[in-house]
């Protein structure tokens, strides 16, 4: 049976800034194996639609990755990267990579609990507001 795919849409400089990354040695971990080759073809044709000999072509592609295969994107991009025509192109990317990865794990946006957990949470603001109250001299590391 064919593994489970997510689609995502990512535009030109993600997909070169992808197809960059990835190596035909890149296999994931031993829990979420990844085939690059398969991979590498997907964002292999993918760049070929988004880019010209001269240029990366404006718009969007939708490319079909699975789970193995977002977590190993993750694992590969860096925030802080930067592209001449985005500063911001390595958070933006990985937030988007994250987003996918927190919708296929049924993971909610607070604090990282499961959806439907009875527990309850504290919104990312709240949690800031708790740190506050605790200076660093009073931690030892």
């Amino acid at each position: 049976m064919p593994e489970r795919t997510y689609t995502l849409e990512f535009t030109a400089s993600e997909v070169v800034g992808l197809e960059d990354r990835v190596r035909n040695e890149h296999c994931g971990t031993p829990d979420q194996h990844v085939d690059a080759y398969p991979l590498l073809m997907k964002l292999g044709s993918a760049f070929l639609a988004m880019t010209t000999d001269a240029a990366k072509l404006p718009g969007t592609i939708n490319i079909a990755l699975t789970v193995p295969e977002l977590w190993l994107l993750r694992g590969l991009t860096k925030v802080d990267e930067k592209q001449s025509d985005d500063t911001m192109f390595g958070l933006k990317l990985k937030r988007k990579l994250w987003a996918a990865l927190q919708t296929v794990h049924g993971v909610d946006e607070q604090i990282g609990l499961p959806v439907g957990d009875v527990t309850p949470t504290l919104s990312k603001s709240d949690v800031i507001e708790q740190m506050k109250k605790f200076p660093e001299d009073k931690y030892d590391g």
